[in-house]
């Protein structure tokens, strides 16, 4: 059995991330100045993750929004430099600012066109594995097509498909150069499934899934916030794991028991919570995980534990928190006090 662990918090212990974006917005910092800085807390990142779980992925790192870089990557917009790539955050070209599903947490909101072109137009994950060389042999983080149609502004209701299709290319274009590279796993995010999918958009994902993915490739798919209807629809696909929301989502036990589950795939149970600070009860979990594990009829081998969301939605660690009482310090985790839970559950 081994831990999967996903959004860590990018700010830094001491929120680093923040003061760093606000000097370059200030023109107190210059490019270079920004990039060498947050490269050393994002390593920071890195370490925490390697010090206490056993997988976790790389490339998860953006200087503003994932769903903005997602835009980047395949052209919808183009990435000139970052006074260009703030204007669409905060200035002239500011996207319009909407909440990311049930949460506190906001995203930019891409404006598609029937014009738009998609292309591979910055090929941000190999860009950053680059980088982060140290830690290669993680996969590498990618939004998943469907959950960045549905949280784009499309031209209208009918045009999804339409736009689905353009962009398929585009992340058939991707991988090519990702596998030319070396790369052989991606952490692929769709927390989009978990909304109301209709059958016909069912029949799409499966279809579209089916014909990008290469089989010299391994993509762990990673859905939360809620359970996913069409669960067994998705064992169809050749996704090497699927990760489930087993907090918010407590339906997927249900679905997992009548449905069952595919032999050949991992199961990667979220169950230390993303959302809420209060600790997580350690011998509770690794009964109920071991209830999911017979349920799926799956070995020791085949299951990982994981947190049922991202961990960015909790502060970095209890370490820098002087001021909170031993009582109250014994009833929460945050994000490190996460991984350190997933490994003891393990």
């Amino acid at each position: 059995m081994q831990t999967y662990a996903y959004g860590f918090p990018r700010l830094g212990k001491k929120r680093e991330f923040k003061k760093t974006i606000e000097s370059f917005w200030k023109r107190q910092i210059a490019d270079d100045d920004l990039v060498s800085s947050l490269a050393e807390v994002e390593r920071e990142r890195l370490v925490t993750y390697k010090e206490h779980v056993d997988t976790f992925p790389l490339g998860e790192f953006t200087y503003y929004d994932n769903i903005l870089d997602t835009a980047f990557i395949f052209g919808a917009y183009k990435f000139k430099n970052f006074d260009d790539y703030f204007e669409f955050a905060r200035g002239k070209k500011a996207l319009e600012l909407k909440k990311y599903f049930n949460t506190n947490y906001h995203y930019l909101v891409p404006a598609l066109s029937s014009k738009t072109k998609f292309s591979l137009s910055w090929n941000k994950p190999l860009s950053y594995s680059d980088s982060f060389s140290s830690f290669n042999g993680k996969p590498l983080f990618l939004m998943g097509p469907y959950t960045f149609l549905k949280l784009s502004r499309l031209p209208d209701s009918k045009s999804f498909d339409k736009m689905l299709n353009k962009l398929k290319p585009a992340y058939q274009e991707l991988f090519r150069e990702l596998i030319e590279e070396g790369v052989s796993s991606l952490h692929i995010e769709e927390p989009a499934f978990c909304l109301d999918v209709p059958a016909k958009e069912v029949r799409k994902i499966v279809k579209t899934y089916q014909e990008i993915i290469p089989s010299s490739l391994k993509v762990n798919l990673i859905t939360y916030y809620e359970s996913v209807d069409f669960l067994d629809s998705l064992y169809k696909v050749p996704f090497a794991a699927i990760g489930l929301d087993f907090v918010a989502g407590a339906d997927n036990m249900g679905i997992i028991k009548k449905k069952g589950f595919p032999k050949d795939k991992k199961l990667i149970c979220g169950l230390v919570d993303g959302h809420s600070p209060l600790r997580s009860n350690i011998m509770d979990k690794a009964r109920e995980l071991e209830s999911i594990r017979k349920a799926a009829k799956l070995s020791h081998d085949n299951i990982l534990v994981s947190n049922s969301c991202p961990l960015y939605h909790l502060p970095f660690t209890l370490d820098n928190e002087e001021n909170i009482s031993t009582e109250l310090r014994g009833k929460i985790s945050f994000a490190k006090e996460r991984l350190q839970e997933l490994s003891l559950i393990k």
